[in-house]
């Protein structure tokens, strides 16, 4: 079984893809969500902040659905990305 931070680094891993230059916005998105704390984005249109929130809202409701700890998540991550990479491509 993998240690906590191992999952979230797989769990980053899975939703840095498709966006570009990123990762720390989403890295600290999904630390303040794990106690259950919110996040403020701001910045001009275009710079990927509805996607980020989209990304990270749809998740963590899969992983409530499905009675998944954010820690143990990282392999529905990788299916949640393939099925919103495939939407688009």
């Amino acid at each position: 079984m993998l240690a906590i931070k191992e999952r979230i680094t797989k769990l980053l891993e899975q939703l840095n893809v498709g966006i570009y230059e990123k990762e720390e916005v989403l890295a600290l998105a999904l630390l303040s969500s794990i106690p259950g704390e919110g996040i403020f984005l701001l910045g001009p249109p275009g710079v990927a902040k509805s996607l980020i929130a989209r990304r990270l809202n749809t998740l963590i409701k899969m992983l409530k659905c499905l009675n998944i700890s954010i820690g143990e998540g990282h392999q529905y991550a990788v299916n949640f990305v393939r099925h919103n990479s495939a939407e688009r491509g």
